[in-house]
């Protein structure tokens, strides 16, 4: 793979995004319907607003069903956690434009 290459030539378009409102339960099923492990979250359809990954929401789904008093949380205090509650705000990106050398470097 030439390193001066635009990484535009090997990444995935048509990407499933959601955006900071959505929903941990809408968030369970894009991850349970789809073998991707990582959803941008953006805003006003194309702002990289975080990066969300499967493991980020299998971690707040377990620490969400404990509690301080070990209690598990009600189905209410679950459904009112959104993507931004638990997104990794400010993610590593790249332009279309930029080489998958500096994807490399950046990344590996």
């Amino acid at each position: 793979m030439d390193p001066n290459q635009p990484v535009s030539t090997i990444m995935t378009r048509n990407l499933i995004t959601v955006t900071p409102e959505t929903s941990l339960s809408e968030i369970k099923e894009l991850f349970d319907a789809n073998p991707f492990h990582h959803l941008p979250v953006v805003e006003n359809g194309k702002r990289l607003a975080g990066i969300l990954s499967k493991e980020d929401f299998l971690r707040a789904s377990y620490m969400l069903s404990l509690n301080t008093t070990g209690k598990a949380w009600s189905h209410m205090e679950y459904a009112a956690l959104k993507a931004r509650d638990i997104m990794t705000r400010y993610p590593v990106s790249l332009e279309p434009d930029d080489t998958i050398g500096l994807a490399a470097d950046i990344f590996l």
